[in-house]
């Protein structure tokens, strides 16, 4: 018995490192291609990463986790690409062949390409391919990425499947559920009838170890949720889901100029009236501002909105008057895992992570 995914006939019990090309109009590319066949039949797994050429944690995870997979203990298979866009990887940019400011529109953002189409830009004709040579084979997806922002998950609203797999994962603490527009591929499941997720950790544009380890864990979690590995998935002790509807979230500004010393990392679970920062102004340096929760909820975010643009371009802690200094949102469901593992508090921001702003 072999599994077939875009034209790789892989046996029972067998592993296969390859790649693939994709064609497109005056252009073509080649993408790596890993799939493992279990030895018993079962699901189809889907794990991407690296839509984005600054996402570099996820293609690493990848690697080591499919390197570590031993077929004969798995029911069905897995199949990943690790670099979705390798262009954009080698210019050491976010997206290809444009970056910054371009990348937040549809033109040649990788990620906002689903399911794409044959006579479309690279982007288009990589995310067809992908689709329809392996999603449409595929049980359930995850979509791994980067950024300099707090870790979270994402999953569609309402979207059960989807969201139990978020807590299946088990090792970010906060799960949101959003309905963005755009083209992400978790989007795609739907009409598919599969369910897909979206895992962020931090840092771009380098290798956080941390989070390679966690994802490891997470990526078998995922395995064992779909019953494809034997076991438990292994949690944290405390999962938040939040709604990231902002019409129901409580912003706090800054009264003046001053740098912002954060005493709650983001993600964090606060109550109304904790002390999230204060802010001490530039020009006696004494404190003009104490920051506190307006409403129980999670610390989204201290410091510039929107926050994953402001880390994007400059990591700064000093506001100027008028400017976000805290972004509460409510949760709508707490779930805390029996005998669950402590959740890592090496978040951005925070005295408790011992860092300002990157995972090591």
């Amino acid at each position: 018995m072999s599994i077939e995914i875009a034209g790789q006939s892989v046996d029972s019990g067998e592993k296969l490192f390859s790649s693939m090309r994709i064609d497109c109009p005056h252009d073509c590319i080649e993408v790596p291609l890993f799939i493992v066949a279990g030895a018993r039949p079962g699901p189809t797994f889907c794990f991407l990463s690296g839509e984005h050429g600054t996402e570099l944690t996820g293609p690493e995870a990848i690697r080591r986790f499919v390197e570590g997979l031993d077929p004969t203990e798995l029911a069905g298979n897995v199949v990943a690409v690790p670099v979705v866009n390798p262009r954009a990887m080698r210019a050491k940019q976010h997206s290809y062949p444009y970056d910054r400011w371009v990348w937040f529109t549809d033109l040649n953002d990788t990620s906002s390409a689903w399911p794409g189409r044959p006579d479309g830009n690279p982007a288009e004709c990589t995310t067809h391919v992908i689709y329809n040579e392996i999603l449409v084979k595929s049980q359930a997806l995850a979509s791994l990425h980067c950024t300099n922002y707090r870790p979270y998950m994402a999953c569609l609203p309402g979207d059960l499947a989807s969201r139990k797999l978020c807590f299946d994962y088990g090792r970010i603490s906060l799960i949101y559920e959003s309905q963005r527009p755009g083209g992400c591929v978790q989007y795609s499941c739907p009409k598919l009838g599969i369910p897909g997720i979206l895992v962020e950790w931090p840092p771009l544009r380098r290798i956080n170890h941390t989070a390679i380890e966690e994802s490891l864990v997470g990526m078998r979690n995922l395995l064992i949720s779909m019953g494809m590995l034997a076991g438990t998935p292994r949690r944290i002790s405390d999962q938040y889901l939040v709604d990231y509807d902002t019409s129901k979230h409580a912003k706090i500004h800054a009264v003046d100029d001053g740098v912002l010393v954060r005493e709650k990392a983001w993600g964090a679970p606060v109550a109304e009236g904790e002390v999230i920062a204060r802010l001490y102004d530039f020009y006696k340096y004494r404190e003009v501002q104490c920051i506190t929760a307006p409403i129980d909820g999670i610390l989204n975010n201290t410091g510039p909105e929107p926050p994953h643009l402001a880390t994007f371009f400059m990591q700064t802690d000093s506001v100027v008057k008028g400017e976000l200094l805290a972004w509460v949102a409510p949760c709508i469901e707490h779930v805390q895992n029996e005998g669950g593992d402590p959740w890592r508090h090496t978040l951005m921001g925070g005295p408790e992570s011992g860092l300002t702003c990157l995972l090591q």
